[in-house]
């Protein structure tokens, strides 16, 4: 994760010179324990206060417990530092223990080193370290045993009773959800799930800091020991009630933030979700912690859920791996123990298929690359979708015996007004298409200009489609020449390297890329020409266009586009096919990215062909977003949505929730287009008799652990790698709500 990101979300930016240079590793969640725990890499140690600010407000913004484990570079600090993280540990963990430090070193008997032990072990997770001294042991004689006369006790008649707190008069009191709490006010009322409470000494009483979390945020609420509190009736309140508090809120000088100090607090029942639906819903797309820097809640958590739903069936489809099915399994035979109803578990898994081959070229024959006449160009759109968007300017350059005989750029004008998206995108503008001819009536001056040359494109399939669409859509039949994909070239040639979008690619051949420019079909088109020219210096060994349609190895599997894929074994038979693709999957297919593997993490893959030989006793689902089946309706026409929808058992549709960020990113235009893309996908489901089915993508159990995959998801993986829901762009990022994918009952589709 971005650490400043992190900071800002916690209202820390004072705090962010203590943080220069900071790394934060991979955040593991318990869900027995319902604690995060985080690890940072810090150039010195913090100071007490600093780490105590940062743990509490990590706690209150993640609603959970949370354990800081800190390693720094520098492990040279004064004792007195020391000493307050010592007491901290000390009043906390009731140790036998003085803080008395000198030199980095304790003074301990024999019988405090359990104890010393323990404050070591915490001081280290500060990045603290802290170092025994023996006391010297002092012989003493042996003291005689004396035996004391027995000592009757007589009860006084007049024992003064315990005092109870009674509140000094009726008060009003207003109803304030957490985040509506911005300042300190007086007679307020709150409610909350406790999720941590510390005990710790001040003076001659104890302090009780309760944390308290409602749906949207989460305060400190802190009590005082004394006539009108006893410590007793302090620990009556436990880890995972749910509270109703009365009193005012201050502003806390020790953690510089408002805590609530109550004047009455009552548990309080919990309100459980529930499921009402007389026919219920079964979730057919859930993942677990073991979905790695995604999932966040255990199986166990979801089958509870399940069963208090009295929900039939679930399933597991974890990302790429099974190791939680030996625990579902375990975990159900005890669920369905004395139920009239037991629940089934669907054993799944959400893979990474691929079809290995480049496409290179599309329509290849015998025609010489260095005879070839070429017809190199880019377009220009209102979006990414050949099947609802339009193209806005055509880019080409005529290229024959390696030189420039034409060029060819032309505006079109869109039935629809341009987005302010593609205008800041391409700085095309409504003036520049004013007096643009429409694409019907621009097609033969774009047709003519391609002629039956060799097309080139960067990313073809997108460009090709998109012009392929459009005549279809105006009664013209699709192009049928040659096609050139300069990225699938790229793969090939340049494998080692991670990116080959136009400009990456220019700069291998010291190509001039101006980004201010880019984005514009003429400028792209000049560019890709001047690529594809030096891209035909490194073929020299392949002569025609059917021998450039070969151009790869086995090893360009790693580079093709991954689909999401469900896979659910119907059977035993089915078990051990799914095994096999798993196994598959990380030795075989692994997709490593860079020159080797050493040191890099890769990614399992699993090709097409593979599951198609043992589809018998598998069944088949779309899967989200990342599917493609959602990739085509989005993007492609209604033939070759049906293409690929024939490939699947059954169709999934997820809440629009789960598709927001795609609207957000501006690579769906609008909610009303999301509605229209899925329509077109039950329409072309329905044509084929394939089931569509409602399914939730899970990622947590309970709305409230958003947060805590909110986390994962601003995370940096092992090796670098970015969650998929990552925003790169740090100002959008600060205001970007991630999907709600938790686990929804039958009413919440």
């Amino acid at each position: 994760m971005n650490i400043e990101y992190l900071l800002k979300q916690l209202k820390m930016d004072e705090e962010s010179s203590y943080f220069q240079k900071a790394q934060l590793e991979k955040p593991i969640y318990y869900k027995s324990a319902q604690k995060l725990c985080i690890h940072l890499r810090l150039e010195r140690v913090l100071p007490f206060q600093v780490w105590r600010m940062l743990k509490d407000r990590l706690m209150k913004h993640l609603k959970c417990s949370v354990e800081i484990e800190i390693s720094v570079q520098d492990m040279s600090f004064e004792d007195n530092l020391i000493k307050e993280y010592a007491e901290e540990c000390i009043v906390l963990n009731h140790l036998r223990l003085h803080s008395d430090i000198h030199q980095g070193k304790m003074k301990i008997s024999d019988d405090q080193l359990e104890d010393f032990y323990v404050l070591q072990e915490w001081l280290k997770r500060a990045g603290l370290k802290l170092e025994e001294e023996k006391e010297e042991a002092i012989f003493r004689e042996e003291v005689k045993k004396v035996k004391a006369p027995k000592v009757t006790f007589t009860p006084e008649a007049n024992v003064e009773k315990k005092k109870t707190y009674v509140p000094r008069g009726k008060k009003s009191y207003l109803p304030l959800s957490l985040h509506e709490i911005h300042e300190a006010c007086e007679n307020v009322e709150i409610w909350g799930d406790i999720f941590e409470i510390e005990m710790r000494p001040v003076g001659k009483s104890m302090l009780q800091s309760v944390y308290l979390a409602d749906d949207d945020d989460a305060i400190v609420m802190k009590r005082f020991s004394g006539a009108r509190l006893s410590e007793e009736e302090m620990n009556q309140l436990k880890v995972g009630q749910r509270i109703r508090a009365y009193g005012r809120v201050v502003d806390d000088s020790y953690l510089r933030t408002l805590v609530f100090m109550p004047d009455k607090v009552e548990v309080i029942e919990k309100k459980m979700r529930e499921d009402t639906a007389e026919k219920k819903r079964v979730e057919l797309h859930l993942h677990t912690k073991l979905s790695e820097m995604d999932g966040v809640s255990d199986i166990s958590q979801y089958i509870d859920q399940a069963a208090a739903w009295n929900h039939t069936a679930l399933a597991i489809t974890d990302h790429l791996v099974v190791q939680d099915f030996p625990k579902a399994q375990r975990y159900l035979e005890k669920i369905n123990k004395g139920r009239e109803n037991p629940i089934k578990m669907l054993y799944g898994v959400e893979m990474n298929m691929v079809d290995p081959e480049l496409n290179i070229v599309t329509h290849p024959n015998d025609t010489k690359l260095e005879e070839a006449s070429y017809c190199i160009f880019d377009l220009e759109t209102t979006g990414l979708s050949s099947r609802y968007d339009h193209i806005i300017e055509f880019g080409g350059v005529i290229v024959e015996n390696r030189e420039v005989k034409g060029k060819l750029q032309m505006f079109i004008k869109p039935p629809v007004a341009l987005s302010a998206f593609t205008t800041n995108l391409t700085n095309i503008t409504e003036d520049d298409l004013e007096n643009a001819l429409p694409f019907e009536q621009a097609a033969d001056q774009i047709l003519e200009f391609i002629g039956d040359r060799v097309l080139v494109a960067h990313n073809a399939s997108f460009d090709v489609n998109f012009i392929n669409d459009s005549l279809v859509r105006i009664g013209r039949k699709p192009l049928e020449n040659p096609v050139i994909d300069t990225l699938d070239l790229s793969y090939s040639l340049h494998a080692d390297r991670k990116a080959h979008r136009l400009g990456n690619i220019a700069r291998i051949y010291n190509i001039k890329y101006d980004e201010e420019v880019a984005h514009r079909a003429d400028y792209d088109a000049q560019v890709l020409s001047d690529v594809y020219l030096n891209m035909l210096n490194e073929l020299k060994d392949v002569e025609t266009l059917n021998d450039l349609a070969h151009f790869y190895t086995e090893a360009c599997f790693s580079k093709v586009r991954t689909k999401h894929i469900i896979v659910f074994a119907k059977n035993k038979a089915g078990l051990k096919s799914l095994f096999e693709l798993i196994t598959l999957s990380h030795t075989k297919h692994l997709a490593y990215n860079g020159k080797n593997s050493a040191n890099i993490v890769a990614e399992p893959r699993i090709f097409r062909k593979e599951i198609e030989e043992r589809r018998e006793n598998l069944l088949l689902g779309s899967a989200c977003s990342n599917g493609e089946v959602f990739e085509i309706a989005h993007t492609r026409n209604e033939e070759q949505l049906k293409k690929v929808v024939s490939f699947y058992d059954f169709i999934e549709i997820q809440p629009l929730e789960n598709y927001r960020f795609l609207i957000e990113r501006n690579t769906i235009a609008s909610n009303e287009r999301l509605k229209e893309i899925l329509s077109g996908i039950i329409a072309a489901a329905d044509e084929l008799g394939k089931p569509v089915v409602a399914t939730g993508d899970c990622h947590y159990v309970e709305p409230s652990q958003k947060k805590i995959r909110d986390i994962y998801i601003n995370s940096q993986a092992i090796g670098g790698k970015r969650h998929p829901l990552y925003i790169y762009d740090e100002q959008r990022r600060r205001t970007a709500v991630n999907p709600d994918q938790h686990f929804r009952s039958t009413g919440m589709f």
